[in-house]
């Protein structure tokens, strides 16, 4: 394991000791740094310098017994399963995105998660989330261990307004979302912060109603990926061939292809099926 002080020494950054020692330390990664006197603007050769640490990233991310779950079944077969549209869309995106996706009630949040990825075009590189309220829905990995005092009297009385995790990996849609109309969200890139809203459109109870999964229709190109969120990516189509361009490859005409779409969502279900993932 390679020392991550001199890791963001490189970058220009500071850790503490208490940081470099914490032993949750490499799951928090992005806020473990930090920064004195810094700016994208400024930092000439910022991104000269991440290149030469990318090769140690790897090494850093290295640790599967922390980041490796079990993956369940794609359905909870226990459940009555019901017919999903979804309307998802991309908030504050400079190019209006959205994707409509066709899904059973009993898919489990973790797959419906892989799908929304394929559906939009991401690379799947980035942690994600579900959110509905107050109740996020994670990757076991990124759950909170830290105990809750039940007897604590503040404790009680902020219960309804404290935030309550989940192992979406236990969790299905039809779970979260149960009426036409309701929606949640999913945070995709907890830097870039994609945050997509997830709206149910439409609900088939009908029992010979097909229950296959796939893309209904869409529009807008997936975002370049680490380019700083929506504000980024406005800033890559304002000026496309500027300083920030250099570091992403943007195609500013591309547009949604359906039968993409499609490919990249059933080459995942042949994935869990034949137990790849």
């Amino acid at each position: 394991m390679i020392n991550l002080s001199d890791f963001f020494d490189t970058l220009g950054f500071s850790m503490s000791e208490s940081e470099e020692e914490s032993p949750g330390v490499l799951k928090r990664l992005p806020a473990v740094g930090k920064i004195k006197k810094f700016s994208i603007a400024s930092e000439k050769g910022l991104w000269q310098k991440m290149e030469t640490c990318l090769d140690k990233l790897p090494e850093i991310y290295s640790d599967d017994e922390e980041r490796s779950y079990e993956l369940p079944p794609l359905l909870d077969n226990t459940r009555q399963p019901s017919l999903y549209v979804l309307y998802i869309t991309i908030e504050g995106c400079p190019v209006k995105t959205w994707r409509r996706l066709q899904v059973p009630s009993t898919i489990r949040l973790i797959h419906l998660a892989h799908i929304i990825i394929r559906a939009f075009g991401w690379a799947g590189d980035h942690l994600y989330q579900f959110t509905k309220g107050s109740n996020f829905y994670k990757l076991p990995y990124c759950l909170s261990d830290a105990p809750v005092d039940a007897d604590d009297p503040f404790l009680a009385t902020m219960q309804p307004y404290l935030r309550k995790e989940y192992d979406m990996c236990h969790v299905t849609l039809g779970e979260v979302l149960a009426a036409k109309g309701e929606k949640m969200k999913f945070e995709y890139d907890f830097g870039d912060s994609w945050i997509h809203q997830v709206s149910l459109s439409s609900i088939s109870s009908a029992p010979d109603a097909p229950l296959s999964i796939r893309v209904l229709s869409g529009k807008g190109p997936c975002p370049p990926e680490d380019c700083g969120g929506v504000w980024g990516y406005a800033e890559l189509l304002e000026n496309p061939t500027g300083e920030l361009a250099q570091y992403h490859v943007f195609d500013p005409t591309e547009t949604f292809n359906l039968e993409d779409a499609n490919f990249f969502v059933q080459e995942y279900l042949e994935e869990v099926e034949e137990g790849k993932v």
